[in-house]
């Protein structure tokens, strides 16, 4: 690899050691090949790019200037001509993993239809090469910042897909350390969240995965006055579910309240007691309320249109 983008923009010699790229446009000139890797960019463009609105005197010449210190700094980490001169402008004449970014793509695609293990192993290797921002944050707009969201994106796809691996694989504590700090910075991506949830269930933490959940709906609501999808809601009722929740005992019991109702009473890890009800037929509809100590409900006949009416109160 001799030049890396997934990060601050810098140089990487053959021995490992990296090689800074003394002054921001010799920096912002990298960059800008880099992002448009193969193709030749005029001079004009360049000069645009690196001096905006503000050129120099002579920008043919500051352009010179530096195309020849990045020159120079390249020979620092190989005898090739990689920034050479074409048709009145510049390209970077790269090879096969030259390019953090293009090797990073390549292991994100040599990932899939792999067994879940490995393909583990491969995006943990291609997020690896991750060093920060990519491009290292640039400024809004301009074709660098456009490959840099790209890049981005890219990385937040592979760390939900190596998540997924990871707890496909059976490694569910690797997936909870890998997505907890993740789901923090990005708290809409449902689906990092759903691993996450998951994973924390796999290791014995549901109430952590339910609150999970609850956070991200407030959020959601919050945000952008939506509510999770139904395959997460699905999830978060999946998971109340005593036959699913590892190191939990369970019982039920039939409610006094109202006969064919059934109470189920969870008992946490954490010597928490969780009840929850059911009764009837038709679409499930779930009620949470959170200021009540235990279940009780009582019906009474309504009109055609809303048959019943359900009433829960605390009981001794």
């Amino acid at each position: 690899m001799l030049i890396r983008v997934l990060g601050p923009v810098s140089l990487l010699a053959a021995e490992g050691d990296a090689v800074a790229l003394p002054g921001a446009r010799q920096a912002a000139l990298l960059a800008v090949l880099a992002a448009h890797a193969g193709e030749t960019l005029s001079a004009d463009r360049l000069v645009d790019v690196l001096w905006e609105d503000h050129p120099p005197a002579n920008p043919t010449a500051a352009l010179h200037s530096t195309v020849f210190k990045v020159r120079a700094a390249l020979r620092q980490v190989t005898d090739r001509d990689v920034l050479v001169t074409r048709e009145r402008g510049y390209a970077l004449d790269l090879r096969l993993g030259d390019l953090d970014a293009e090797l990073f793509a390549r292991l994100v695609d040599e990932s899939r239809d792999q067994r879940p293990g490995d393909a583990a192993e491969i995006l943990r290797a291609a997020l690896g090469l991750w060093r920060g921002p990519a491009y290292g944050g640039p400024a809004e707009g301009g074709s660098v910042h456009l490959e840099a969201l790209r890049l981005e994106e890219m990385r937040r796809v592979a760390l939900e897909r190596c998540g997924a691996a990871l707890l496909a694989a059976d490694r569910p504590a690797d997936a909870v350390l890998l997505l907890q700090p993740f789901v923090a910075e990005q708290p809409l991506r449902e689906a990092a969240r759903a691993t996450l949830m998951r994973a924390l269930h796999a290791v014995g933490r549901t109430s952590e995965a339910l609150e999970h959940y609850q956070s991200y709906r407030e959020h959601l609501a919050e945000e952008l006055g939506l509510e999770p999808s139904r395959a997460l809601t699905e999830l978060q009722v999946a998971l109340l579910q005593p036959a699913e929740a590892p190191g939990v005992a369970a019982r039920r019991r039939d409610s006094p309240g109202l006969p064919g109702m059934a109470v189920h009473y969870l008992r946490t890890a954490a010597d928490t007691v969780i009840a929850s009800g059911t009764v009837g037929s038709g679409p499930p509809v779930v009620v949470l309320m959170g200021w009540i100590s235990s279940l009780d409900v009582s019906c009474c006949p309504r009109s055609a249109r809303r048959p019943w009416c359900c009433t829960t109160g605390p009981t001794g």
